[in-house]
């Protein structure tokens, strides 16, 4: 097995956990931190409408479901199956 190969696999299983575990919102952006403040709090991004978005490393895809529903044009990347 390549180190490529062997390194997807891990990063599979970890997110696999890490979905089941976490409670995410597909409704705002979060930080991936439990019980931290989210961009609700810190209003950072601001609008996002009709802005294409790129999120890398997004795992399940929860931040980019949340800017879409905001009318970004999301493209999620992750090597991980999410």
């Amino acid at each position: 097995m390549q180190p490529r190969d062997i390194n997807r696999h891990s990063w599979n299983r970890q997110a696999e956990r890490y979905q089941r575990s976490a409670e995410f919102s597909f409704d705002f952006v979060d930080y991936g931190i439990v019980n931290m403040k989210t961009e609700r709090d810190f209003n950072l991004i601001g609008d996002v409408n009709g802005k294409k978005v790129l999120d890398l490393g997004c795992g399940g895809g929860n931040n980019s479901i949340a800017l879409a529903k905001q009318g970004a044009i999301v493209t999620g990347v992750d090597i991980s199956k999410g």
